[in-house]
This record gives C-alpha cells, structure tokens and sequence, in this order.
C-alpha cells in the first residue's frame, strides 16, 4: 500500500508484483488509513505490517504461524527485532552493545504505564479477530497508531512472547521515529488520558522505573550474545547481495 511515492518504491514494487496478491501506489490518506485499507482487503487469520524501511527476517513467518497453530489460546505475540542504520549495520545502544529488542509477555497495565510499548512494532502480530473486537485501527492517529491498538487488544487478553529474533527496525534521519518526536509524545499524552491515567501519581513513576529497568536486564543477555558472537542474525540474500 504505497501513497503515490516518486522516490523509485512504485519500480520496486513493480518488481515484486508476480509476488503480491493486490499492490496500489496512489495518493491516500495517511498511513494508518493505508494500513488499515489492507487489512480490511486481506484474507488471512494472523496479522502484522511491516513498513517501507523495516525487514522481516528468513522464517519470520513460518514461526509466527507454529506459533499461533502450537498456542491456540494467545492472540497477539511480539518477538524480538534488531536496529539497523540506513547501510543495514546493527544500531549500538549507549553502551555500545547491539540495539536488539527481544519482546516480552505485554500486558495492558504494562504498556500503560510504560507510555509506550517494549518492542519493535514489524515484530508483532495478531489474529483478525482479536484486532476486529479491538475495533481496527484509529486512522485519526499519525504516530501511536500501533501503540493504542495494542492497548485495546492487551485490554482483552496479554501479548504472548516468543523469543525468537523475528524483524530489523531501521534507524534514520529521515524515519517517522526520528522526524515525528512531538507527534508522538501529543499522541501519547492524548492516549493515556483516553485510558484513564492522567497525572503521573508516585506509585506509576515508581512502576514505570522497575519496568524500565526490568526491560533493561531482559534485554542484556541477547545483546552481549550478539555482541561477542554466540548470537547472530540470519545471512539475508537480496538479490545476490548478502547482508551481515
């Protein structure tokens, strides 16, 4: 689903056509709306996107399918993502470890309190019918699309963990992450006060702590694997070119 770009994506789309069920590149109306458009024209049980910059990994799929037929009972998982930069190397942390992400088990009070979400968002899926009883997504968001479609999922049924590295999240100067910060954080405020958590009180600040720094040690053992070899990424083909 591409807004009429002219930066070369409608080629490469093209290039992929005999691959793609349904492809359009045409003006719309913003990307949640977009999204939202191919999910609503899509066939399939489980769900996720994945955007323009963003990859998903050898076998992502294959694993997110065992994972729902193998547990019946989850709705929404979200598994690990690493960071890259616009070339494709790893993005390292301020510690100069990889930045990678392994997902948790989500909860809606978690993600509430959190103000945003513990993993990367192309590593997340979900079944049609968790995200139908959510309601879809909200196209009036530009940013936290992704965040309060969680929430209204996670207010139904906890986020399932697999831990396996699934996507790669790209980090640039031109990303939404990077250009749309006041977006987000308008967005993010409007969100926790359509959830009922205005004014931080001393009992969320001391939570949203503890969680930071759970996620923190979550996270250590995945990237100092990476980091000294005993971790690494699938070797990716594309199109003779081999990447890591």
């Amino acid at each position: 689903m591409d807004g009429g770009s002219t930066d070369g994506s409608r080629e490469i789309i093209q290039s992929y056509a005999s691959y793609l069920t349904y492809w359009r590149s045409e003006k719309d109306n913003g990307q949640s709306a977009a999204i939202s458009e191919g999910f609503r024209m899509s066939t399939g049980e489980i769900l996720g996107w994945v955007n323009t910059d963003d990859l998903l990994l050898p076998n992502c799929l294959q694993k997110v399918g065992r994972y729902f037929v193998e547990h019946p009972e989850v709705d929404c998982v979200v598994g690990g993502a690493v960071a890259i930069d616009e070339s494709g190397g790893i993005v390292p942390n301020p510690l100069g470890l990889p930045k990678i992400v392994r997902g948790e088990r989500e909860t809606f009070r978690k993600l509430l309190l959190r103000r945003g979400i513990s993993f990367y968002q192309p590593a997340s899926f979900w079944r049609r019918d968790a995200y139908l009883a959510a309601g879809g997504l909200d196209v009036s968001l530009r940013f936290a699309m992704d965040y309060d479609l969680y929430l209204r999922m996670a207010c139904h049924k906890p986020f399932g963990h697999l831990n396996q590295l699934l996507a790669c999240f790209r980090l640039h100067s031109q990303s939404k992450t990077t250009l749309l910060q006041s977006v987000r954080q308008r967005e993010t405020a409007e969100l926790r006060n359509r959830y009922g958590v205005g004014n931080d009180t001393l009992a969320s600040t001391l939570y949203r702590g503890y969680l930071a720094v759970a996620n923190l040690l979550h996270n250590l053992p995945i990237r100092i694997g990476f980091a000294i070899g005993l971790v690494n990424l699938p070797t990716v083909n594309c199109r003779g070119k081999n990447l890591w």
